[in-house]
């Protein structure tokens, strides 16, 4: 296997460690011995020159032998092992970018796209690693790298609801004073028997389905993509283009876009069914088409939010133009408010201006909730037609979970 090396001044700040940690190692008595070991570590940091781990641990012997004044008297053992495992330690810490050259990073993309199932993928991945002789870098972090996954992070929306581990949960619309849920007070000459918590709850479920996005290409152009060495770049523009469609599908759902996508049912939209709700406020306005900070900031008091959960506002960008402009006199030229001061104007944590928002919304996105059962990414020809597809899918679901968590205006 080929030997790993590492460059020493890559990793200054960890060398300073090891130096305090050799000082420590030694008597006053034995004072010269580990500045020796210092002005080693410097010396190997200066010069930048690459050793491997068996010869880091032949260099610190040499001193130490050296400082015994006996070539041949054995090294204190714990002395030795203890710098070699740190530097081992340091190997394993080494940025995958450097571990992972682009040749590597293609021959990676390459095996991931020839791949037809998931075991397949971390087996071929696998082989790589070994045929270049990289340790310590887990599968994971290989496939990450090369691929550049960010499911869920590429929309910011999406990234803020919640994920869940389970589909079922319970909530009650009773008053914070209501008789059954307050505390009562005990006197010692009370001969009724304490009062039992009464609590009013209902259930709800988040179902799931099974959410894809497919994309096919023909073997002439991957035989391009390959002879041109681009399989690393092809394949993050394809997983990223995967993962994009499908969450910007499931974020224009949560935004009310039912009658556009009809096939998917499992994601619950924040306006339900268009009136007040246990989970929602409908907050009329006189006109619709012509609202107003006022009307806005109304929305954002409408949720009370006891538990201080970031608040964001969902709307379109000629909206947000129309209620942030002003002028500071009559005949003066119109200027805008800032996103920062618009938040403070309405009463918001966030702005996410996007062209699918359907009605200006006001919600919290950790009151919304994501259950994510499996997850299936598959490779497979069809030779009929010469093409390789790619197909991700997503068994998930959601739902408004928080109540009155959500607010949007309706025209009176």
């Amino acid at each position: 296997m080929k030997k790993k090396l590492i460059t020493v001044k890559d990793f200054a700040d960890k060398m300073d460690a090891i130096k305090r940690r050799i000082k420590n190692a030694f008597s006053e008595e034995g004072a010269e011995a580990a500045a020796a070991l210092r002005d080693l570590i410097d010396e190997l940091e200066a010069a930048e020159i690459e050793i491997d781990e068996r010869e880091f641990a032949a260099r610190v012997s040499e001193v130490i032998k050296a400082y015994n004044g006996n070539a041949d008297e054995e090294v204190p053992a714990s002395v030795a092992n203890a710098l070699a495992a740190k530097f081992a330690e340091l190997q394993k810490r080494m940025p995958v970018s450097d571990m992972l050259t682009p040749a590597i990073k293609n021959q990676v993309a390459a095996a991931i796209l020839k791949a037809h199932n998931k075991n397949e993928v971390k087996n071929a991945v696998n082989d790589v690693l070994v045929k270049n002789g990289i340790s310590g870098l887990s599968f994971e972090e290989t496939v990450d790298f090369a691929i550049n996954e960010a499911w869920g992070d590429s929309n910011r929306l999406f990234a803020a609801l919640r994920k869940v581990p389970f589909t079922k949960f319970f909530y009650s619309e009773q008053d914070a004073l209501d008789s059954g849920i307050i505390a009562h007070g005990w006197d010692k000459t009370s001969e009724s028997a304490k009062e039992i918590q009464a609590i009013i709850v209902n259930g709800k479920t988040i179902s799931t389905q099974y959410i894809y996005k497919r994309q096919q290409v023909a073997q002439e152009d991957l035989d391009d993509i390959r002879e041109n060495g681009g399989e690393s770049t092809f394949l993050s523009w394809l997983n990223d283009e995967l993962d994009r469609q499908i969450i910007n599908t499931v974020v224009a759902l949560i935004l009310g876009h039912t009658t556009e996508i009809t096939d998917i049912t499992s994601i619950e939209t924040l306006y339900g069914t268009g009136v007040t709700d246990s989970f929602r406020t409908a907050v009329t306005v006189a006109d619709l088409t012509a609202l107003t900070i006022k009307d806005i900031r109304a929305l954002s008091d409408a949720i009370p939010n006891p538990a201080g959960k970031a608040k964001w506002l969902v709307i379109d960008q000629s909206t947000l133009t129309a209620i942030s402009e002003f002028v500071y006199a009559s005949g003066g030229d119109t200027i805008y408010h800032t996103i920062d001061e618009m938040k403070g104007y309405l009463g918001v944590d966030e702005i996410y201006v996007t062209s699918l928002a359907t009605v200006p919304t006001v919600f919290l996105p950790d009151g919304y909730w994501i259950k994510e059962k499996n997850t299936i990414s598959v490779s497979y020809p069809t030779w009929e037609h010469n093409v390789q597809n790619w197909q991700k899918e997503r068994n998930m679901g959601g739902g408004v979970h928080d109540l009155k968590s959500v607010a949007f205006p309706v025209e009176e």
